[in-house]
């Protein structure tokens, strides 16, 4: 390439509109990539506190199933007293033979 002709182009108005152009894209692909980096920053916080929310709601429907159903098997065994002690003495008759072996 001549020097006069690349010197030529450099100085043209052509020439810096495209150079302006490309800056002006280069600071928007920055800002994007900032906007999309952030938006996925706050997705994830979103999800974390929606996962913790109903975990903790699911651990709380679980500590209720469990006393309710504690205090049935509470219930049931207060009922038969005679019952629970024999199912208690076969139990542990039954676990001692199995941990002898």
């Amino acid at each position: 390439m001549d020097s006069k002709f690349a010197t030529r182009i450099e100085n043209s108005q052509d020439y810096k509109a495209i150079v302006a152009d490309l800056a002006r894209l280069r600071s928007d692909m920055t800002r994007l990539a900032n906007h999309l980096a952030s938006g996925s920053v706050s997705a994830a916080n979103a999800a974390q506190t929606q996962l913790t929310a109903e975990a903790n709601r699911l651990m709380a429907a679980a500590n209720t199933a469990g006393r309710s159903t504690a205090k049935s098997v509470e219930a049931q065994l207060g009922a038969h007293p005679a019952r629970t002690v024999l199912l208690a003495f076969a139990l542990g008759f039954i676990s001692s033979r199995l941990l002898s072996r």
